[in-house]
């Protein structure tokens, strides 16, 4: 059996980066943590804003960070970024097709995989080799459901390098049931050294939405309830030389009533185009 409901936005979140939308832009602000020289931020948002305080309601979810050096120069590699969220939402992945990194034995995993896609955005990195000016690597972000498992999942992030020397970067989400209090799933975020050593994201965004069709019945990759009014996730970051940072994120969601329906807007849907 796939893993399903316990699943919370944690798994989502973590393998984000890409374009935000207007939706979220406007209603969000970001909130910021620094340690040591990096400032890194983490920002997201979620719609409808209104919830079943019970039903599970189909969401698109968008997520954002950058992270930034006191300078203004390259920041450190970021090794790991782990997230946990609330247990109000899910992540259902049961019946979604799955994919493994095949874009490493040289095929073209966008092509091959699109059945079990499920978020888009970008991701940037700057690339700083000695004794040369820094590169801008910009491309896009597409993010794939991997292995499904009963109390766990792997997700993968396919990230392209522009620039004159372009290539792809995975990272691979490890995504775990936990109880700690308000929070209820774990995120893993590998992340692979890029350009040798000499290349550190910078920044990313993605969305996540996705409907699909499971045993005749509807199903949304991404679902979420109002309890009491707000919606929280918070994340750890650990970076090349050894600085960690942590960041928050409480977003409010209003309560309707169980009775009506609510239809994600069209804008989640050609964000994933």
């Amino acid at each position: 059996m796939g893993m399903v409901r316990w699943v919370s936005l944690a798994g989502v979140i973590a393998t984000g980066a890409v374009l935000a939308m207007g939706a979220f832009a406007a209603a969000e602000k970001p909130s910021t943590v620094t340690a040591g020289q990096e400032d890194p931020m983490l920002d997201g948002g979620f719609i409808p804003k209104a919830l079943s305080a019970s039903d599970p309601t189909p969401i698109a979810l968008h997520v954002s960070s950058r992270i930034m050096t006191a300078d203004g120069g390259p920041p450190p590699p970021l090794r790991e970024l782990v997230i946990e969220t609330d247990k109000a939402g899910a992540i259902n992945l049961e019946g979604l097709p799955t994919c493994g990194p095949l874009v490493q034995n040289g095929r073209d995993i966008r092509k091959d995989c699109k059945s079990a896609v499920i978020g888009a955005g970008r991701a940037r990195f700057l690339i700083a080799f000695p004794e040369a000016p820094v590169v801008v690597a910009e491309g896009k972000l597409t993010i794939f459901n991997g292995l499904v498992g009963p109390r766990s999942a792997t997700l993968y992030a396919l990230a392209d390098l522009g620039g004159p020397d372009p290539g792809s970067v995975i990272a691979k989400v490890e995504i775990t049931k936990i109880d700690a209090g308000r929070y209820g799933t774990k995120a893993v975020v590998s992340i692979p050294k890029v350009a040798g050593e000499s290349g550190s994201i910078s920044s990313f965004e993605a969305t996540i939405f996705k409907k699909f069709v499971y045993k005749g019945q509807t199903k949304s990759v991404l679902t979420l309830t109002c309890r009491d009014g707000k919606v929280l996730a918070r994340s750890h970051r650990v970076f090349e030389d050894g600085v960690e940072s942590d960041a928050q994120l409480v977003r409010p969601c209003t309560r309707r009533d169980t009775g009506s329906r609510v239809r994600v807007r069209s804008g989640a849907r050609r964000a994933m185009r």
